[in-house]
């Protein structure tokens, strides 16, 4: 007969089962349950092919909740999967696991435990454990054991079962579960013989000792009018560690700006507090953000350039600035005929005209180059990265400028009036060893649905002229001789809007008088100031009111624009980048409005001749020569370049004489 026999409570197995047996049966001494030839030797012979004997079953923790528990009790642990005996006393347990679990260490350290990584209150503990040495073990196997943490509670440490090393070794032990603040997470271990508590730190919310937004460092410059992008401020701290929330704080002062925290750990000692700097900032000063965090407060303040009102720099910064997207516009507005445009045609959606390369070369040795973008008109430029902070720089330093891939449909339909414009600087400062003036050069970026007008001023260095003689009408194509592309003369160093046309000073903030000729057209083809001009300034301009180094306020051109050098000039009158070509016929006449020449492919300039400084204004030469001046003087000779049948070269001339003015872009 096979009976089964349940027994849930170990301590009352034998007398349980002795009486039930003996009910069952009149044996003597030796109880047989299952097959009747028992073993005389055993108290209890359980004797069965298909079934067994059910220990209590318990986890860990159930089994560690047991008071006193005897000395040799029995239970398996379903933690653990084994099943376990307490090898100590009632008043000191120590749980081991049978089937060869009977390892034995001599030492055990506590005070060796390294925490993978960081224990934070309220987060679940993922892949972290500790490591700890111990000393002497035996080779055999370990039972492994669970431990519940005590003072934080929430955490559980897991070392698995598994064969101890032949002498030192160490063991790791798996942490779960989500700590419930912070404080100190205590481990009490048990294990191989030795006992020792590990206590491991659970990070709270943090608190510093310091904020020093005085020492605060940024990656990059904020600029007046450039949105930002990227740039980070890096605040440093101390602090005992601990958790910090995220936070959003927006400018004040120069208004626009965000800095933004995400939320991290503080680092045990020292560290830094990154702060990502987004938006535009409206205007150039100073951006303050009131930051508070880990119970300190201050003020991180950022200087917002206004990089057009540093002085001007020297040596070249090239690249392309005019983009026609040549997509209308066919012989309209004085943009040329789309099928010349078409060869040079920039396509916004091709990454050869979308990201573009600008070097700036520099005069002399330099440091700290950097680049930066206003959009003065339009979301033209979306990035530009790049840049050299060292010293000593005597090298081309390369900037990479993005721009909108969708200019192909926001400049459909503009023209040479009013075009898309973003300005790219380069500033850099003057002294060797960042010691000098900050200095800046800056390219005028145009985007249109029309004709770039411009030429070679130096070894591939390409820049952009006004389509037109300055005051001539700018509807007329720009490549089709006639009296509209003529213009007005000037004086060196005058600006005809600053006083009337008598040239008596009307207190107009200009430094010296100036005679504005009427324009050159009028109801008829025929010129009608072919004639002497009646008082005539024959006083010639401070030799300051123009200058090679910036645009002052005697300059006629229009914002972005500036009278050309001479150096500049004589790369245009003698690059060999920019092929000449003769156009019309060469000869005096007041009404020869047909001939000129054309310097490469997108630049025609007329041969308009020049008003006499004899004393009346006269005019000479138009239709056999041209005259554009420089911002260069010398002496007291101002310096144009001069156009005839032979050639272009470039001379001094008189400075009260009229002659035509050509813009190029600043």
């Amino acid at each position: 007969m096979n009976t089964i026999f349940r027994v849930k409570q170990w301590g009352l197995a034998v007398l349980t089962a002795t009486s039930l047996l003996c009910s069952l049966y009149s044996l003597s001494a030796q109880t047989i349950m299952g097959d009747v030839s028992g073993d005389p030797s055993a108290l209890l012979d359980l004797k069965s092919t298909d079934r067994g004997v059910l220990m209590p079953r318990m986890t860990t923790a159930e089994r560690s909740a047991i008071v006193n528990p005897a000395e040799g009790l029995l239970v398996f642990n379903t933690t653990l999967g084994c099943l376990e005996i307490n090898a100590g006393s009632s008043g000191s347990p120590d749980w081991q696991c049978l089937m060869g679990a009977t390892g034995r260490i001599t030492a055990l350290d506590c005070a060796s435990a390294t925490l993978s990584d960081d224990l934070t209150s309220g987060e679940e503990a993922e892949g972290v454990y500790f490591s700890l040495y111990y000393e002497g073990g035996d080779g055999a196997v370990h039972s492994g054991q669970q431990v519940i943490s005590t003072g934080v509670a929430g955490l559980t440490a897991t070392l698995s079962m598994g064969a101890l090393s032949d002498g030192d070794g160490e063991f790791f032990y798996k942490i779960s579960g989500t700590p419930s603040s912070g404080g100190v997470a205590s481990f009490a271990l048990n294990i191989g013989g030795q006992s020792c508590t590990v206590d491991l730190t659970v990070l709270g919310p943090g608190v510093t000792n310091s904020l020093d937004c005085a020492g605060a460092t940024t990656t990059d410059a904020l600029i007046d009018g450039q949105a930002v992008n990227g740039l980070m401020a890096l605040v440093p701290y101390t602090s005992y560690g601990g958790m910090y929330d995220g936070q959003t704080v927006a400018s004040t002062g120069i208004t626009g700006l965000t800095a933004t925290l995400s939320a991290g750990t503080f680092d045990n000692g020292s560290g830094s507090l990154s702060y990502e700097i987004t938006g535009t900032p409206s205007g150039a000063g100073t951006a303050s953000f009131a930051l508070s965090i880990g119970g300190q407060s201050c003020t991180l303040a950022l200087t917002v350039e206004d990089v057009g009102s540093l002085p001007a720099g020297i040596g070249s910064f090239a690249g392309q600035s005019c983009f026609d997207i040549a997509l209308s516009n066919d012989n309209t507005n004085s943009c040329a005929s789309l099928s010349e445009r078409l060869a040079r045609q920039a396509d916004f959606t091709n990454a050869a005209t979308h990201t573009q390369v600008y070097t700036f070369s520099p005069t002399g040795t330099v440091s700290n180059v950097r680049f930066a973008y206003i959009n003065t008109n339009g979301d033209v430029v979306t990035g530009v990265s790049g840049g050299n902070s060292n010293n000593n720089i005597n090298t081309a330093v390369t900037a990479t400028v993005n721009y909108n891939t969708n200019l192909n449909s926001l400049a459909l339909g503009l023209t040479n009036s009013n075009p898309l414009r973003s300005e790219i600087y380069v500033i850099y400062n003057d002294g060797a060893n960042n010691d000098g003036t900050d200095r800046q050069l800056k390219l005028m970026i145009q985007v249109k649905d029309c004709v770039c007008c411009g030429a070679f001023v130096g070894s591939g260095v390409w820049r952009q002229f006004l389509c037109h003689n300055l005051g001539a009408n700018e509807g007329a194509n720009p490549f089709t001789p006639g009296w509209e592309l003529n213009g007005n003369y000037y004086q060196w160093g005058r600006n005809p809007t600053c006083f009337g046309r008598d040239g008596v000073d009307d207190t107009n903030p200009c430094s010296s008088p100036v005679y504005g000729i009427a324009a050159p057209w009028g109801n008829t083809t025929a010129n009608d100031n072919a004639g002497n001009i009646a008082g005539w300034n024959t006083t010639a301009a401070a030799s300051t009111a123009w200058v090679d180094g910036s645009k002052t306020i005697n300059d006629p051109c229009p914002v972005g624009w500036r009278v050309p050098t001479a150096a500049q000039l004589t790369v245009l009158a003698n690059n060999t980048q920019n092929p000449r070509t003769l156009v019309g016929t060469w000869t005096a006449g007041t009404t020869n409005y047909g001939a000129g020449f054309r310097f490469g492919y997108a630049l025609f300039i007329p041969a308009a001749g020049i008003r006499l400084g004899n004393g009346n204004g006269s005019l000479n030469g138009r239709g056999s020569n041209g005259y554009y001046w420089s911002s260069t003087i010398s002496g007291s000779s101002a310096q144009l370049m001069t156009l005839s049948s032979s050639g272009a070269t470039m001379a001094n001339g008189n400075a009260v004489t009229g002659t035509s003015v050509r813009c190029i872009a600043e």
